[in-house]
């Protein structure tokens, strides 16, 4: 080939070629996840967490094992007010986590302590501009080579309830 031509390479677009895109399709989307303004269980600027923080979550668990995890996360604004007195929260070094699902728990200042509001499984946390009942929506996202979930969630006075949940498998992909 002469240094002006063009090499045509042509391209499969079957099964593979199709699974090969979405993967890394959702895995340029959890990296963009990972932003400042968000949180991801792998942020390595995450930091332990006030001992009050880690008694409430625990005193919400049953499962005694959490005791034997290191808590980290970062302050957080859920109602928009500009001061970042709220806790994101997961375990250190995947202490109970999954392969790409780790607990998330979101915790709401209320005086001098903390009330936890969710606590789901996740690998990214966004906090989104709409608000219900004074605190921001919530979107929760984690996804691996052949699964993907994401719920959004509002909060309804007292905690938040999941208001949507897409789960998708590598077969639900290509039915």
């Amino acid at each position: 080939m002469k240094n002006n031509q063009t090499m045509v390479v042509p391209i499969r677009c079957g099964y593979g070629m199709k699974w090969g895109l979405t993967s890394v399709f959702l895995i340029l989307a959890a990296f963009s996840i990972c932003s400042a303004e968000q949180f991801c269980i792998e942020d390595e600027s995450l930091k332990p967490v006030p001992a009050v923080v880690v008694r409430t979550i625990l005193a919400t668990e049953k499962d005694s094992d959490w005791k034997t995890c290191k808590f980290i996360g970062k302050q957080i604004d859920l109602d928009g007010q500009g001061k970042a007195e709220d806790y994101v929260v997961t375990t250190a070094d995947g202490c109970l986590c999954g392969n790409v699902l780790c607990t998330i728990w979101v915790l709401r200042r209320t005086g001098g302590s903390y009330v936890v509001v969710l606590s789901d499984g996740g690998y990214s946390m966004k906090l989104l501009k709409q608000r219900h009942n004074g605190l921001a929506d919530i979107f929760l996202e984690a996804s691996s080579a052949g699964w993907s979930q994401q719920s959004s969630w509002q909060f309804d006075g007292k905690r938040y309830v999941r208001v949507k949940q897409k789960i998708e498998t590598q077969d639900s992909l290509y039915r």
